[in-house]
């Protein structure tokens, strides 16, 4: 797995735990949500495997409310280990936001200049 999807996945995995601290949510409804914000399409079926695995970790939980054209819905909710573990990722968040705002303005600006060979 490149790096680069490990941080996205990561990503995606706290604003799945951000949207579920509003109420429970199936996961097409959190897919499309989070397709809307990050402003692209994800595969079809990433959200479940994320979803997996934040169940697997008990920061998640699903409960089946459904049957519909012979497949499980399932709504999921944030645990309380959930909610533990996206308020620790405040600090770090905070601590990145400005090295990540300044990383994007060198790289655009070394696009701008392409000063490449």
């Amino acid at each position: 797995m490149l790096i680069q999807e490990k941080v996205l996945r990561g990503v995606i995995s706290l604003l799945i735990l951000r949207d579920l601290l509003e109420k429970p949510k199936h996961g097409y409804i959190l897919q499309k949500e989070i397709s809307a914000e990050l402003k692209r399409e994800m595969p079809d079926g990433a959200i479940y495997i994320l979803l997996k695995n934040l169940e697997r970790r008990n920061l998640v939980r699903s409960e089946s409310k459904a049957i519909v054209h012979g497949r499980e819905i399932k709504e999921y909710e944030i645990t309380d280990a959930g909610r533990e573990f996206l308020a620790g990722h405040l600090e770090p968040l905070k601590i990145v936001e400005n090295v990540i705002r300044s990383l994007i303005q060198e790289i655009e600006g070394m696009k701008l200049q392409k000063t490449f060979p």
